[in-house]
C-alpha cells in the first residue's frame, strides 16, 4: 500500500533544502539511527545507477542466529537490473530452502516504462512451492496528465483485486496540490495538501487520515521562510492538538535542531545535529523531557567524505561508578570499491561481535 504518511514525513524533512536550492549530495549509505531528515537528502540510487552506467546490483543480507551467537551461513540475495537508461527493469530475492538443499527465487519484481522513461507499471511475483510457479502477486498501475506528464494516479491490485487508488492533482506551476489515497470502493483514506507563496515556496502542508468515517487533520506543517530555516509540525488527535515539533535549519537547509513539545508546552524530546566543514552530518544527540542525553549516533567519514563508520551510544546505569553513562551499544562500518560505492555494511554490538552483513557486487554496461 502507498505509505501517503511516509510521503509527507521526508516532503517535510527536505523542503526547507529544496527552497534553498542546496540539497547535498551523500554517497550511498545504510539504513541507521539518522532520522528521515537526513535520509531523504541521501544522493538517489537511480543517480548513482545512471551515473556509473550500473547494470547488475547485487546483494547478499546475512542474519544473525541468537542461539549460535553468529551470523546464519545462508544468507538473501537480491539481484537488480538496470536497462542502459539507468531504469531498474527487473529485481529478484532468493532465500536459502531446506527441503531442497538449495536456493530458490522466492519473489520476483518487473517494471515497464513508456517511452519517455515513465514508469507505467510494477509486478509482484511470489513463488508457490506447492506448484513450483510463480503467482502475480501485486500490481501498481501508474497514469500521467497528457499535457506536462505528470503522475495522476496510482492503481494498486493485490492477487487481481484493486486494493487502493493513489490521485495527484497540480497548480499551474506544474506543482503539487493534493495527493489523496482511495480504498477498493472509492473511500478516501487520506489526503496530502500543500500550498506554495507568491515566490513557488512551499509553505504549509496538511495530512487528513480517516478517523471514525471521516478524514481528520492528524498533521499540520508550515514553513516560515527560507530567510528564518524555521519550520513548525503540529500533531493533532480527535480534533485536538497533541503535540508540536519546531525545526531549525541552517542557510543551506540542513537541520540544526527538532524540539517537540505537548499541548501545554512541556518539552517531550529534542534532537540536535552537528556537521563537520564539508557540511557532513557527524552526530545527532538525543535530549528526553529532563534534558538528559539518552542517545547519540556519530559519524566518521574517510578522505573521500564517504561514510566509513557510525556509531549508537545509549544511556545506561553504571552499577560502579553509580550512575548514568553512554555506552556504545552498536557500531556499523561500510567499505567502499574504487567507484565509492558501498561493497560491505557490517554492524556489530557493543562487544564487536558482529550481528548483520551485508555485501554488494556491481556489474557495469560497457563504455
Amino acid at each position: 500500500m502507498f505509505d501517503l504518511k511516509k510521503r509527507f514525513l521526508i516532503l517535510a524533512a527536505v523542503v526547507v533544502a529544496v527552497s534553498c536550492s542546496c540539497v547535498n549530495s551523500y554517497a550511498q549509505i545504510p539504513e541507521s539511527e539518522f532520522s528521515d531528515i537526513t535520509k531523504a537528502k541521501a544522493k538517489p540510487v537511480e543517480y548513482m545507477v545512471r551515473a556509473q552506467k550500473i547494470k547488475v546490483l547485487k546483494q547478499t543480507f546475512y542474519k544473525y542466529d541468537e542461539k549460535t551467537k553468529a551470523l546464519l551461513p545462508n544468507p538473501t540475495y537480491k539481484t537488480t537490473r538496470y536497462n542502459e537508461a539507468g531504469l531498474k527493469t527487473d529485481e529478484e530475492y532468493s532465500d536459502y530452502d531446506k527441503k531442497s538443499a538449495s536456493y530458490v527465487i522466492t519473489d520476483k519484481y518487473k517494471f515497464f516504462y513508456n517511452e519517455i522513461k515513465l514508469l507505467l507499471k510494477e509486478e509482484h511475483y511470489s513463488y508457490n512451492s506447492q506448484k513450483k510457479t510463480y503467482d502475480l502477486l501485486e500490481v501498481s498501475d501508474y497514469s500521467y496528465s497528457s499535457n506536462n506528464n505528470k503522475l495522476f494516479e496510482i492503481k494498486e491490485y493485490f492477487k487481481g483485486k484493486l486494493s487502493t487508488i493513489t490521485r495527484y492533482s497540480y497548480n499551474q506551476n506544474a506543482q503539487e496540490i493534493e495527493c489523496s489515497e482511495y480504498d477498493e470502493n472509492n473511500q478516501q483514506l487520506s489526503k496530502l495538501s500543500t500550498s506554495y507563496d507568491e515566490e513557488g515556496r512551499m509553505c504549509e502542508t496538511n495530512l487528513y487520515e480517516l478517523e471514525n468515517n471521516a478524514l481528520a487533520l492528524t498533521n499540520k506543517t508550515i514553513y516560515t521562510g527560507i530567510l528564518v530555516n524555521k519550520s513548525k509540525s503540529t500533531d493533532y488527535a480527535a480534533g485536538k492538538i497533541e503535540k508540536v515539533t519546531d525545526y531549525v535549519y541552517d542557510t543551506g537547509g540542513d537541520i540544526l535542531e527538532e524540539k517537540t513539545v505537548s499541548a501545554d508546552g512541556k518539552i517531550l524530546d529534542k534532537k540536535v545535529y552537528y556537521y563537520n566543514d564539508e557540511g557532513k552530518l557527524v552526530e545527532k544527540t538525543f535530549y528526553n523531557k529532563e534534558n538528559q542525553v539518552y542517545l547519540k549516533t556519530t559519524r566518521f567519514y574517510n578522505e573521500k567524505s564517504l561514510l566509513v563508520e557510525e556509531r549508537k551510544f545509549v544511556m545506561v546505569y553504571d552499577a560502579k561508578i553509580k550512575k548514568n553513562e553512554l555506552k556504545l551499544q552498536s557500531r556499523e562500518c561500510m567499505v567502499y570499491d574504487e567507484n565509492g560505492n558501498v561493497t560491505d555494511v557490517t554492524r556489530y554490538d557493543e562487544n564487536g561481535l558482529a550481528i548483520t552483513k551485508n555485501v554488494s557486487s556491481y556489474e557495469y554496461y560497457k563504455s
